[in-house]
């Protein structure tokens, strides 16, 4: 896992916020026009939440990076990606290398 204040140096001095805790203690927080979300869900019933809320607010172009996506440890993360994602509407990037996925909103 990463720290906050790895995630914050990381980051530097650009425009973002950082939410911790559950997906669904999120629901109407932030403002819906997202540009990037990383979901570390771990399992499909956490993405899809996660997934519920990030969607409707990402705008085209907008990244979601996905972890645990390739690995047979976490299998519901790629289900519930693959149950979400259109790829008619979603260029998707798997990273086997990382077991990440990349999903663009076209």
């Amino acid at each position: 896992s990463t720290s906050r204040s790895e995630v914050e140096k990381n980051m530097g001095d650009t425009n973002y916020k950082i939410y911790e805790g559950l997906f669904e203690s999120f629901i109407g927080k932030f403002a819906c026009k997202l540009s990037f979300a990383h979901i570390d869900g771990d399992l499909c019933q956490s993405t899809l939440d996660a997934l519920a809320i990030v969607i409707p607010c990402l705008v085209p172009g907008g990244l979601l990076i996905f972890d645990d996506f390739a690995t047979i440890d976490w299998p519901g993360v790629k289900r519930a990606t693959e149950e979400s994602l259109d790829s008619s509407k979603w260029d998707l990037i798997p990273s086997f290398l990382t077991q990440q996925l990349f999903a663009i909103r076209k």
